[in-house]
């Protein structure tokens, strides 16, 4: 009997130091997060996020949150990459605060925040709007001088920031050829200038082939050639509002692609044209913004009816 009663007091022990145990760690690791969260220049959540620019000395760029995605409104309007936007974001939330330098602006000019050629704006939710200056690089290297427009104190934090705000256009802006989900398309057309015309048909979960002839067709070749399309990144930008896509040989394009999804009458199209010094000129045919696409990707693109029709075929 006294055996049973030592081993219930036993486990009421453990239970009463795990729970102990169990109920400390979790305080202190809220603490920790509140203390963190506290020590932040932003003290703010992405998701509270509504829009916040990006000023150096050679640009602005202006990002706007639309439901869950984003867009680029300025130096021109275009989709935002929001995988990177998201990164960038989260990674400026973050920084800390090192130290509190001053709460005075006599000081100003010594930390280069008398007319900074850099800063953060960000518009949320919760506050109508921060506008952090950055100015110089501490003589270490390792820190960055930075206040608040609206407040006099200075304070250092990491020189990360400076690589946070030195994002160009290119590195946020969405680089996707075009969007389209690979399950919906039914139908490809491939017009080629210098090879056969190829016309690919979904039939339940089988494709064949309609022209120029009637063959079955690899599923797996295929799908992966939808998925280099959907996976294909533009190397380049070279003309946001091009007057004339003539000179880029996309007005009789050497390779176009056009994607039916479901019942869509309309495809979204790929234009390819001249070959330049890093690769061949492209544009989707809704957006007529010009870029260049690396050659190997464009050489994969090419199909003949083997390419379709042999199943070892990438």
């Amino acid at each position: 009997m006294r055996g049973k009663t030592t081993l219930a007091l036993l486990i009421i022990f453990l239970g009463l130091l795990f729970s102990v145990y169990f109920f400390d760690i979790q305080k202190s690791r809220k603490d920790s997060q509140q203390e963190k969260i506290a020590n932040r220049l932003f003290p703010i959540s992405y998701n509270d996020v509504l829009s916040y620019s990006l000023k150096t000395a050679n640009q602005e760029l202006i990002l706007e949150k639309d439901s869950c995605t984003w867009m680029i409104s300025s130096p021109i309007r275009c989709s935002g990459d929001s995988s990177a936007i998201k990164s960038n974001l989260e990674s400026i939330l973050d920084i800390a605060i090192e130290r509190e330098i001053s709460d005075v602006d006599s000081a100003l000019e010594l930390f280069g925040l008398e007319n900074p050629q850099s800063s953060i704006r960000i518009r949320n939710r919760r506050t109508s709007e921060a506008r952090l200056l950055i100015g110089n690089i501490n003589p270490i290297g390792e820190f960055v001088y930075v206040k608040f427009a609206d407040s006099p104190a200075i304070y250092t934090v990491s020189n990360s920031l400076t690589n946070n705000v030195n994002r160009s256009l290119f590195d946020l802006r969405d680089k996707k050829i075009f969007h389209f989900n690979v399950l919906d398309i039914r139908r490809i057309e491939i017009f080629q200038k210098d090879s056969q015309n190829l016309s690919i048909s979904k039939t339940g979960e089988s494709w064949s082939l309609t022209e120029p002839i009637q063959a079955q067709v690899s599923t797996e070749a295929v799908n992966t050639f939808l998925n280099r399309l959907a996976n294909g990144r533009v190397k380049r930008f070279i003309d946001e509002l091009p007057a004339d896509l003539s000179k880029y040989g996309l007005v009789e394009p050497a390779l176009k692609i056009g994607l039916f999804a479901n019942s869509e009458k309309s495809p979204v199209s790929l234009l390819v044209g001249k070959l330049s010094d890093d690769g061949n000129f492209a544009c989707s045919q809704s957006q007529n913004t010009v870029f260049i696409l690396d050659q190997w990707l464009v050489d994969n693109l090419k199909k003949t009816i083997a390419g379709f029709t042999d199943h070892k075929s990438k």
